[in-house]
């Protein structure tokens, strides 16, 4: 017997592609590769990719792509139920400022998911 060949478009990236993508998607903070943010969105990837390999991708195709790896979502839905708001208050009030005063000093910038 012999095998047919599979029908429908051939992958854009393939084996040693996808194997490189993973281990730097699951290795590396996006600020070592001088992204903006700290944690990888869809289009961060599709930017790695275009600027690696010079192929470019939907967001449909990267969410695929990395449902693929195995990849998902790491937001969390909820708050966290040991949150202690007297103490996050406190901290916005007295320690937040100073880290902000410090990151002005050294023209640096804070994420607003750090300010709460």
């Amino acid at each position: 017997m012999k095998a047919k060949p599979v029908p429908g478009r051939q992958p854009k990236l393939d084996g040693k592609k996808l194997a490189w993508l993973y281990k730097t998607i699951a290795s590396k903070n996006p600020l070592q590769l001088k992204f903006q943010f700290a944690l990888w969105t869809r289009e961060m990837i599709a930017e790695l990719i275009w600027k690696r390999w010079r192929i470019k991708l939907s967001l449909a195709s990267v969410g695929r792509l990395l449902a693929q790896l195995g990849i998902s979502c790491q937001k969390p839905l909820h708050r966290a139920v040991e949150r202690d708001e007297a103490l996050t208050k406190k901290w916005l009030r007295s320690e937040y400022p100073r880290i902000k005063a410090l990151a002005q000093r050294e023209h640096a910038l804070i994420s607003r998911a750090c300010a709460l």
